[in-house]
């Protein structure tokens, strides 16, 4: 439950806006076309909520630096091409980067999705994962299983496990967006699915992607993920069967 509500704006902390009726002005309105910065202070953490775009500088660099006055931890949420949440332990370290996405504010993000081999990253390994790695075979309840077909590059979801992330997020049906075919997550996340089968191997790497949820809402999920391929000989249409654990990446946008 959120204690206390702050609304900052021209460097200054202001009372929450209404409009000309005297009817309160909706977060959204006041984040993107208002140009406020939101501060929600709870027993969890104290969040800090603006769009890249059009948050006033002089509302950030205040905010950098007002925030010492909280103990902590700190949340940012801010918005470009979707949802991004970032936490840190301390003010000082949420201060930095903040200033450090007041240099980026005019930074537009050319993909939606991002992917990268997790060989070289300095993100933490997610150990459920490694786990599968070294027992050399999926987990199929917690797993994605797609029919590859090579030659005609496509990919259709064939089973989604009932407790796998995917089903967590979007439930069991195949029709949520993650199992849409298409758009460019589809085109980029499945490129990895190709290349297992044809080293027939496990690949294991990490996404970055701006997703919609079922609320409708824009956020960009990080996930780590294990691909095992499973080839048949007799067909042009072979399988893979991914295993993936939310986590951070170390893919960076900004």
């Amino acid at each position: 439950m959120v204690q206390q509500e702050f609304w900052v704006c021209e460097g200054r902390i202001v009372p929450r806006p209404s409009d000309e009726q005297g009817v309160i002005c909706t977060d959204r309105s006041l984040l993107q076309q208002k140009n406020h910065v939101k501060i929600e202070a709870d027993k969890s953490a104290i969040t800090i909520q603006w769009f890249m775009s059009s948050a006033n500088w002089a509302s950030l660099f205040f905010i950098s630096n007002w925030i010492s006055n909280f103990e902590g931890p700190f949340k940012l949420v801010f918005f470009n091409a979707g949802w991004f949440e970032e936490s840190y332990a301390s003010a000082s370290k949420a201060g930095q980067r903040i200033e450090q996405l007041i240099a980026k504010s005019d930074v537009r993000l050319s993909s939606r999705v991002f992917t990268r081999d997790f060989l070289g990253s300095s993100s933490p390994v997610a150990m459920e994962l490694v786990e599968l790695l070294k027992q050399g075979r999926p987990d199929e309840d917690k797993a994605v299983i797609c029919e590859v077909n090579s030659d005609r590059g496509t990919v259709e979801v064939q089973h989604i496990g009932k407790e796998s992330v995917l089903a967590g997020i979007w439930g069991e049906a195949r029709m949520s967006y993650p199992c849409q075919t298409g758009h460019s997550y589809d085109k980029i996340v499945s490129k990895a699915y190709h290349r297992a089968l044809a080293e027939n191997r496990p690949i294991y790497d990490q996404v970055l992607a701006s997703m919609v949820k079922p609320n409708g809402n824009i956020h960009w999920i990080s996930y780590q993920r294990v691909i095992f391929p499973r080839q048949n000989k007799f067909t042009k249409s072979n399988h893979v069967t991914i295993n993936c654990a939310l986590a951070p990446v170390d893919i960076p946008v900004f």
